[in-house]
């Protein structure tokens, strides 16, 4: 099965079919959005990630807006649409639905097996419900003709299309061993690093994709928590600490860092998400309520700091990590939401706001107190003047002799 069709060309969907085209793949990527489709179809990215334009451009991806012909001319199709936070906290199918059903309707003009892969985040209970529910009665179609599989994406922006070809394993959900078997063979042939991939149930995939994110988010807000801890202690050091702790097999030093909370699209609405689920079932969602706290107080916490210096505030870093223009949950922009009627200017290689300066030189030479919220390369040999704050959350400086500067590490004792 080497014809796939991708519903959904966001920043996801279309790195993924990008990368299926790439590694030899037959791929149709299907958008409702007309004017993405233009931009797809003159050969340039509509959004940006790294690697992606070179990729877009030497690969053979076809793009439609076309549900009926991406059906008929593919084998498999892959579910990459957004599923928004609903008023519950839960994640809305609203979308994964409306595609279903296109795809369902589709196929009541087939006759050959089809296999349809949700990659969207969901709640556990959906593909086993609603979502195969809706297949089923649109196209008419039994377990015998229509596959469906849970396969969740444990990519990040700035990384995407590394995460998608090199994973560090593959989860696959189902309740059928032939369109698990189908799958599995997909990836195996398009993962270049042999990663494992493993198989189970519906629900125990979609559990899985909530309590990875959930675990990850836990372990860089207890960082941040010990970081909070070295900053009292003379000459502690967080970095020395998160790294002997990391040591140990059972905890590692991936995403154990010590700096700013986590952001980006995934991991505080996951939380939300995993706290509504817990109460939904009337587990006490204590855990993830707390972690989510801890993360919206540390925010406050470098706000404050930043706001006990007088002068004008510079903040460097926007996006929520580097290597991306995504600035949702970002903690520089969080930031700049809780400074109030405070002058500051701000800079950020990809992202720029009313406020922003060119370079971030420039935003150091017209602010009193700098905030890194960012590690970008970057920031690492900027020119800091006598008499300026640093606030690096990152550490990035904090090997460099800055005469007359109060150099403050997040993570550092005093």
């Amino acid at each position: 099965m080497d014809k796939i069709s991708v519903f959904g060309l966001g920043k996801l969907g279309l790195p993924l079919a990008v990368a299926f085209a790439q590694r030899g793949f037959s791929v149709i990527g299907v958008d409702i959005d007309q004017k993405r489709l233009d931009i797809l179809q003159a050969g340039i990215a509509p959004f940006y990630e790294p690697g992606l334009d070179a990729l877009l451009a030497s690969s053979d991806l076809a793009v439609t807006s076309d549900a009926q012909d991406a059906v008929m001319n593919s084998d498999i199709s892959i579910i990459m649409v957004p599923t928004p936070t609903d008023r519950t906290g839960m994640f809305s199918l609203e979308h994964v639905i409306s595609v279903c059903m296109e795809i369902g309707n589709a196929l009541r003009n087939k006759s050959e097996y089809h296999l349809v892969v949700i990659s969207s985040t969901i709640m556990p209970g959906s593909c086993e419900n609603e979502i195969s529910n809706v297949l089923y009665t649109v196209s008419g179609r039994t377990e015998d003709t229509l596959g469906i599989c849970y396969v969740p994406e444990f990519v990040a922006l700035g990384n995407v299309i590394q995460g998608f070809v090199s994973p560090d394993m593959v989860i696959i959900g189902g309740n059928n061993l032939y369109a698990k078997e189908c799958i599995y063979a997909v990836y195996e042939a398009f993962c270049s690093n042999n990663p494992p991939i493993f198989t189970t149930s519906f629900v125990n995939a979609e559990i899985i994709k909530l309590a990875l994110n959930c675990y990850v988010t836990t372990k860089i807000t207890f960082a941040n928590q010990l970081a909070q801890l070295c900053e009292k202690l003379p000459g502690a050091d967080v970095d020395a600490v998160t790294m002997g702790v990391g040591l140990d097999p059972r905890v590692g030093t991936k995403y154990f860092k010590g700096a700013t909370p986590p952001g980006g699209p995934c991991f505080p609405r996951d939380l939300i998400a995993m706290s509504s689920l817990f109460a939904h079932y009337g587990i006490p969602p204590a855990l993830f309520t707390t972690v989510s706290h801890l993360n919206r107080t540390e925010v406050i916490r470098l706000a404050t700091m930043v706001m006990q210096h007088a002068g004008v505030i510079g903040i460097l870093g926007l996006a929520y990590k580097p290597g991306t223009d995504f600035y949702g949950a970002s903690v520089g922009l969080d930031i700049i939401k809780l400074l109030g009627d405070r002058e500051y200017i701000a800079y950020d290689p990809l992202i720029a706001i009313g406020q922003s300066v060119q370079t971030a030189q420039m935003g150091v030479d017209q602010a009193d107190v700098i905030i890194v919220t960012q590690p970008c390369e970057e920031f690492n040999d900027l020119e800091f003047h006598p008499g300026q704050v640093v606030i690096d959350c990152w550490r990035i400086d904090r090997d460099r002799d800055l005469p007359g500067v109060e150099y403050i590490g997040i993570g550092l004792g005093k």
